[in-house]
């Protein structure tokens, strides 16, 4: 800007003479031909320009100044990112000011060599061109440049294969292709462990002798500012992390709450529930509802894949079923209607195990329909018997038909919905599994006491079997 002032006083006669104490904040204008400026003129020149336009010019140049600052401070900011960016494959921080840290690095730098400017040069995805991000004693615009390409960049080439380059002499060195015309230069290479990641130029304004010390402190220099990009992005991944757990739990709480409380749902019957995700969150979902037809309806559902992708499935799944129990049905049009919406919402990945069973209340009559790998039975104090064997789940194809079958509880039986994550598959022990027979001996055990004294006892029995491998999640419905 001082080579614009100078070029405003030579074109209107007037000097810019900063005014203070006023409230206008408008520079105050002399004539160039006073005794503070008879070097510019003779005693008798006139200005070219009136007053008045002259300063209404002036106030003009000083906002485009202001502006001018306000976009360099903004570039500083943007290109000082992005070096974290093309450092660390495109993990783009959020806050911080590098820039401060790079150019309080370069600064350093710079006295501890004994240069008059440093310039960062990183390098793109493509590692064939290098940008200037940030920079110390030289003008901000340099960051406006586009960026020079690496071939042809000797001393940029050298550095990235050589420890330290010193060019003593560039005037005289012009092969070394300095960014920039001046007398000496250091170039060191930085990197992220064995990564080349740019350059670090460090220039002095006249050439001279470069000792090994001032080698040493430039080398010290570039590994600095490869913490500092390092510790930037480490710090932005953090704040992702606790962004994307935060998100998580409140998932994780959200499907809790879809869960149905273990209430009584008819007179002389008792139901209840339980379900652990492997993870945050899962796919695993348990349900119980009373039919405008009076009767008792309960399902389980355990989705095949895992975390945010069965989350998602599962509360498809889920809503779809609740949608399709609220008018006359069988079982199996309940699960072929399910079966219809994940299909026609995804292609064909979204596979989902599912058991649904209803209950006459009063004769303990009822039908069930089933798909995939839940498992269902119904245990007394002599023993249990199964109701279902594994099939094809829904959402694998679009013609699915399950069958229905017939059921009846009679009084002081249960009927046990199981996910196919806490069932051992073939009877033998598995982590964080039960065997059908260790299940069903702890159920017989407690079952005079209800459904919630049972599952108190089969989640000790979870938590001595070992950590989950998949979503686990059990159902109870008794008559008493």
């Amino acid at each position: 800007m001082s080579a614009f002032w100078q070029a405003y006083v030579d074109a209107t006669g007037w000097r810019i003479k900063p005014s203070t104490g006023t409230t206008a904040h408008r520079p105050m204008l002399l004539p160039a031909c006073t005794e503070a400026m008879m070097d510019v003129d003779s005693a008798d020149a006139q200005p070219a320009v009136s007053k008045s336009a002259a300063e209404t010019l002036a106030l003009a140049a000083s906002r485009i100044a202001d502006r001018l600052r306000e976009f360099e401070g903004l570039l500083r900011h943007d290109e000082a990112t992005r070096a974290v960016e093309d450092a660390f494959a495109g993990n783009m921080p959020t806050a911080g000011h590098i820039a401060d840290r790079l150019e309080s690095v370069l600064q350093e730098a710079t006295v501890a060599t004994g240069c008059d400017a440093a310039g960062l040069y990183l390098l793109d995805a493509d590692t064939s061109q290098l940008k200037l991000r940030s920079c110390f004693g030289l003008p901000k615009s340099r960051l406006m440049q586009p960026p020079r390409p690496l071939r042809g960049s000797l001393g940029d080439l050298e550095a990235l294969v050589s420890p330290v380059v010193t060019i003593e002499d560039i005037p005289r060195m012009p092969h070394w292709e300095s960014p920039e015309e001046r007398g000496a230069a250091i170039v060191v290479a930085i990197r992220g462990g064995d990564l080349p990641l740019g350059t670090l130029w460090l220039w002095d304004d006249q050439p001279r002798d470069i000792t090994s010390a001032q080698q040493a402190s430039a080398t010290l220099a570039a590994g600095r500012i490869a913490a500092e990009l390092e510790r930037e992005v480490i710090h932005t991944k953090s704040i992702e992390q606790t962004e994307i757990r935060d998100e998580l739990r409140s998932a994780s709480a959200w499907q809790s709450r879809q869960l149905p409380p273990a209430i009584p749902l008819d007179q002389d019957w008792d139901v209840s529930g339980w379900c652990e995700a492997a993870d945050t969150v899962g796919g695993d979902w348990f349900a119980w509802d009373v039919l405008p037809d009076g009767k008792l309806a309960i399902a389980i559902a355990s989705v095949g894949t895992s975390g945010i992708e069965s989350a998602l499935t599962a509360a498809t799944a889920r809503s779809a079923w609740q949608s399709h129990t609220g008018y006359r049905h069988k079982t199996n049009q309940v699960l072929s209607r399910v079966n219809d919406t994940l299909w026609q919402t995804s292609t064909g990945d979204q596979s989902t195990s599912l058991l649904y069973a209803n209950v006459d209340p009063e004769t303990g009559e009822g039908q069930f329909s089933a798909a995939g790998n839940c498992h269902g039975l119904i245990v007394n104090r002599y023993g249990y018997r199964m109701l279902t064997s594994p099939t094809k789940p829904l959402g694998h194809d679009p013609d699915v038909r399950p069958m229905v079958q017939s059921m009846r509880l009679l009084p002081g039986e249960a009927l046990v919905l199981i996910s196919q994550g806490a069932l051992a598959s073939n009877g033998s022990p598995q982590s964080g599994r039960l065997t059908q027979q260790e299940l069903t001996d702890a159920i017989r055990r407690e079952l005079h006491n209800g459904p919630e004294p049972a599952l108190s006892c089969l989640r000790r029995l979870f938590a001595q079997a070992g950590k989950a491998d998949a979503d686990r999640s059990l159902a109870i419905l008794q008559r008493q």
